[in-house]
């Protein structure tokens, strides 16, 4: 979730709004987060109990895009582990 300060939105709403409208935004204050922006769909979703959502790698938030890089680099150091084992193992 992209953070905007008070001032940002002041200064840039349009850019703040649309933003949120596409994945939420996050509104701090003196370096606290003070309120969440979220597209209504997301709104609905967390109403219901259903905080699950669907996303395309183009219109995915930054951090779920964050941790699925991590996810896969763990996983390619951990394969590359398994494999110097086997060839170890091989030899």
């Amino acid at each position: 979730m992209k953070e905007f300060s008070y001032s940002d939105l002041a200064r840039k709403s349009g850019e703040v709004l649309d933003v949120a409208a596409r994945e939420g935004v996050s509104l701090v204050k003196h370096g606290r987060e003070m309120l969440v922006i979220i597209p209504r769909d997301h709104y609905d979703d967390l109403r219901r109990g259903d905080a699950r959502s669907v996303f395309s790698m183009a219109d995915a938030p930054d951090d779920l895009l964050d941790e699925l890089a991590a996810g896969i680099s763990e996983s390619r150091a951990e394969l590359a582990e398994r494999m110097k084992d086997e060839d170890e193992a091989a030899q």
